[in-house]
């Protein structure tokens, strides 16, 4: 809402945060051949359909969470690599899933990102019920 106490925050929030950025920069700005990393985040929100087809929240985040590491943990285990990470968010309806490992600098990595979205949500789809 548009309050005398929003425009005191988004002030406060402008100034520190062009410091911030001015600090940062000043910081390394000489530094050379870093290699770019970077990676994408997915939330998922958890809904349950109800017999009247009505679709209610399934505050069931944390149990997800820990079905999905488990499983993550049994790869490991076998040996095999795990390509995802799940996170708790706002919400406990909510389960923020991101790239195992950083992407890099090439276009090679652009190639990869659809794939992994893909396995993020055979996932997280395969660990929820039928009705959720």
């Amino acid at each position: 809402q548009d309050t005398k106490e929003y425009h005191d925050i988004l002030e406060y929030v402008l100034k520190h945060g062009s410091d911030q950025f001015l600090e940062v920069f000043r910081r390394v700005k000489d530094r050379k051949n870093d290699v770019l990393k970077w990676g994408d985040e997915v939330e998922f929100h958890i809904g349950k359909v109800e017999s009247d087809d009505s679709v209610k929240i399934s505050c069931k985040a944390r149990e997800l969470i820990e079905k999905l590491e488990a499983e993550d943990r049994a790869l490991v285990q076998e040996g095999k690599k795990i390509f995802s990470t799940w996170h708790p968010e706002y919400g406990a309806w909510m389960v923020e899933a991101t790239p195992a490992h950083p992407y890099g600098n090439s276009a090679a990595d652009l190639r990869k990102v659809e794939p992994n979205l893909r396995q993020r949500r055979r996932r997280i789809m395969k660990a929820l019920n039928d009705d959720e």
